[in-house]
């Protein structure tokens, strides 16, 4: 008995020696994993990318065999492929993000921030790819998962929902790009407060186009003002991102106190060396120009924007689109150009648009649109109608029926219709175009078009008493225009 009684002690102080030796390897390896990730990330935190790639894929190996499934190597494998990611190195980093994601769901912590991470990176891979129906799934998914704990998540929620408003916009669908930036730019606010940081000026410069998209053209200048203070600092005032907004600052301030004349008069005088210009500060160069009816500056604006996109190669398609609708509406309305220029360039766009961004995209229908304008001005009504009419039902269903793109392409399917002796249609559709101007509060030249269009229909059936009193209507407010 007394022997058995000093075994069972010497197990027992073996055992107890065994985990003490257990518990001792265990804490140095944490603590050897902690020290390797704390140095990884103080190297990422310093852009220091390289370093930090190396000291993790140093750590990997022993971390796979420490903790083969646990959450050390779901967080190594995340911070490992996120890196890779920032250097560009996609094809390395995709697998190691899929397997964080893949080993997370195994162990029931799908709803982590390291998985939303990891979830973030695989939607801008995806999205860098052209992927967008994969992007979309995966920034949603980081997006609902990050936004539930925004510290620990440190901007990586606003990321998520960045991109998400980034792809909206692309996609025509820009209520719900608004929501999705305004909270990005609201999260980079809170976040960063006066720190600066290009992600948060990213947000509000995006925010700015989508309400520019839609024609809300003081919140995007408040959006642009936000934004250029945080580039301004960051690049200096010669910095690319600077030129655009500046640029596109003017444009949506244009007529306003806010932008004085050599402030203008500036921005147009910028950019001459085609070395030291971007398509996007070009082409709104070249809208600044157009409004200011230098149209010679304009279309070499727009010519030199399209040359740097096509340049750039085909991530920049949509983008050569615009330009090109715009150096194609400009051939279109100067009559100092050969209006026969018009149709190949605007043809041209219609067919990048459809192929890029698909036939029901609102800026395919303004392109349709603009053709629509293009043919009535060539004598070809029936032609004219046809774009209007397939223009239509796409601006309804964007901007809604009352907007003021959707007036633009009733007007022009009223006087198609007017060419056309459509003259019922016509009525019908002018005045509908008249009314949501009004109602809009349309610029007072878009009213006055509105007036002699209706006017003319009625003319045109020998109605004078109805034409007349929309005529000296819209010669009364041409007469009191601020321009006049």
């Amino acid at each position: 008995m007394k022997r058995l009684l000093v075994t069972i002690g010497v197990l027992v102080l073996v055992a107890a020696g065994c985990y003490a030796t257990w518990n001792r390897l265990q804490r140095e390896r944490e603590n050897t994993w902690q020290v390797a990730m704390a140095k990884g990330l103080a190297a990422h935190s310093a852009k220091r990318d390289a370093d930090a790639e190396e000291i993790l894929k140093n750590v990997l190996p022993n971390t796979e065999k420490w903790w083969p499934k646990g959450p050390h190597l779901i967080e190594t494998l995340s911070w490992l492929g996120t890196i890779e990611r920032v250097e560009l190195k996609h094809a390395l980093a995709e697998p190691l993000l899929k397997r964080a994601v893949e080993l997370a769901e195994q162990q029931g912590s799908a709803q982590t921030i390291v998985v939303g991470r990891a979830k973030l990176n695989l939607g801008i891979i995806a999205r860098d790819q052209f992927d967008d129906v994969e992007a979309q799934k995966y920034f949603s998914e980081a997006a609902e998962i990050l936004s539930k704990d925004p510290r620990g998540a440190w901007g990586d929620d606003d990321a998520a929902l960045l991109n998400l408003g980034f792809m909206a916009d692309k996609e025509g669908r820009y209520q719900e790009a608004v929501s999705y930036l305004t909270r990005a730019a609201a999260g980079y606010d809170a976040l960063f407060g006066r720190t600066l940081d290009p992600d948060m000026a990213n947000a509000h410069a995006h925010l700015g186009d989508v309400y520019r998209h839609l024609d809300n053209y003081p919140d995007a200048a408040e959006q642009y003002q936000a934004a250029l203070k945080i580039y301004e600092q960051i690049e200096g005032p010669q910095g690319k991102d600077v030129r655009n907004i500046v640029t596109g600052l003017a444009i949506v301030q244009q007529g306003t106190a806010a932008v004085p004349r050599t402030q203008i008069d500036h921005s147009l005088d910028t950019s001459k060396n085609p070395a030291d210009a971007d398509g996007t500060s070009l082409n709104n160069l070249g809208v600044l120009a157009q409004e200011q009816k230098q149209y010679a500056k304009a279309e070499e604006f727009f010519q030199r924007a399209c040359e740097a996109y096509e340049k750039s190669g085909g991530r920049n398609e949509v983008d050569l689109a615009t330009a090109l609708e715009n150096l194609g509406d400009l051939y279109r309305d100067q009559p100092q150009f050969d209006i026969r220029k018009a149709e190949p360039i605007l043809k041209r766009a219609l067919a990048i648009r459809e192929k890029v961004l698909g036939a029901e995209h609102p800026e395919t229908a303004k392109i349709l649109s603009d053709l629509s304008l293009l043919y009535f001005y060539e004598k070809n009504p029936a032609a004219a109608e046809e774009f209007a009419r397939r223009a239509l039902p796409l601006e309804v269903k964007v901007f809604g029926a009352e907007s003021l793109p959707v007036s633009t392409t009733l007007n022009r399917l009223g006087i198609s219709e007017r060419e056309l002796g459509k003259f019922k249609e016509a009525e019908a559709n002018l005045k509908r175009a008249l009314a949501i101007r009004e109602e809009k509060h349309a610029p007072a030249q878009w009213i006055v078009i509105s007036l002699v269009n209706l006017a003319s229909v009625y003319a045109a059936q020998g109605q004078q008493e109805k034409a007349a009193p929309l005529l000296a209507r819209a010669q009364a407010i041409h007469s009191q225009s601020p321009s006049n």
